[in-house]
């Protein structure tokens, strides 16, 4: 066999909430709404993504370029690898290029271990550690490596899956957020539509400016977009795979999710009203709050003085 089969070329979904982003998100960049259904020819295509962004970062050779976002980003999943090595800066394009594809590029048969890959049970084609598997070396999440190995030994989809990984994640350039459910149609729906944000910013080389990034306001936006009820709990991901220390928090969002919401609510209702309008006899910007007050006012005035009552109306 001169390379990956087909049935070897698709991700199985793990017991490993990171491996399980990832494959969801390597399946809707090739094009499928889940891992079982992506061919082997879209598995490819997706792959062929991949290492197309790697170059991308990778030739930017500078975090503090104008477009230097997700060569930033990448140090958080992938530190010291091909995409983001410091060397990179004293090297030619095509250098680069080469590097990149060898990294990107299954290992030929004959130099595969005998070994299962540790997370699905298929022939492992090498041991992976911290520059290609968050986490991988960390001492705060589960590591299936054994002691004396180079890493964690992993087949090729299972390895593409870790790579496919920041496509599925919120991308800030130090920790980044991943959303995790036993759920699949949770996730099908909530990384197909973080994939969609996630290559929007890896192609511009720049970062998320949007607001309500913060933690759990991702997990409301997912769960108000999501049109089915949960049937299964949902997790959030904080990590970091940086060369200054790996770090991880899960927060299981059942509890806090009440709370969040409820506060989340309200900001929006004050928000909402601290909008001003120019009020036309009062010849000066009024917010909404006050138009509310002054409308209650006049009805206070009605029942206590007889003052005749005249309705606000939108004008605009």
């Amino acid at each position: 066999m001169s390379d990956v089969d087909n049935e070897g070329k698709r991700p199985l979904l793990t017991a490993h909430p990171l491996q399980r982003v990832g494959a969801y998100a390597l399946a809707f960049l090739g094009g499928a709404r889940t891992p079982e259904h992506l061919a082997p020819s879209a598995f490819d295509e997706a792959v062929g993504i991949l290492t197309k962004d790697a170059f991308r970062a990778a030739l930017v050779r500078d975090t503090k370029h104008d477009q230097g976002f997700w060569l930033k980003a990448s140090m958080s999943f992938f530190p010291n690898s091909k995409m983001n090595h410091p060397s990179n800066a004293k090297k030619d394009d095509e250098e680069i290029r080469t590097a990149v594809r060898s990294w990107r590029t299954c290992p030929e048969p004959g130099a595969w271990p005998e070994a299962a890959c540790a997370l699905c049970g298929r022939a492992a084609v090498g041991f992976y550690g911290k520059k290609d598997v968050p986490l991988a070396e960390s001492d705060v999440y589960r590591n299936t490596t054994p002691r004396g190995h180079q890493g964690l030994a992993l087949c090729w989809p299972c390895l593409c899956c870790f790579y496919a990984l920041p496509y599925g994640c919120r991308l800030t350039g130090g920790p980044s957020i991943a959303l995790h459910s036993w759920d699949e149609r949770f996730m099908a729906r909530t990384v197909s539509r973080r994939v969609e944000r996630s290559r929007q910013f890896i192609a511009l080389g720049t970062a998320d400016t949007r607001g309500g990034s913060d933690r759990e306001t991702i997990a409301l936006r997912a769960l108000r977009d999501h049109d089915d009820r949960l049937t299964a709990g949902l997790e959030l991901l904080v990590f970091s795979n940086n060369n200054r220390g790996q770090t991880l928090k899960i927060q299981p969002m059942d509890q806090p999710l009440a709370e969040t919401g409820r506060k989340l609510v309200v900001q929006t209702v004050r928000d909402e009203l601290a909008v001003t309008i120019q009020h036309w006899s009062l010849g000066r910007n009024v917010a909404y709050d006050e138009l509310l007050y002054l409308e209650a006012l006049q009805l206070t005035r009605r029942c206590l003085e007889g003052t005749p009552y005249k309705p606000f109306r939108i004008w605009w």
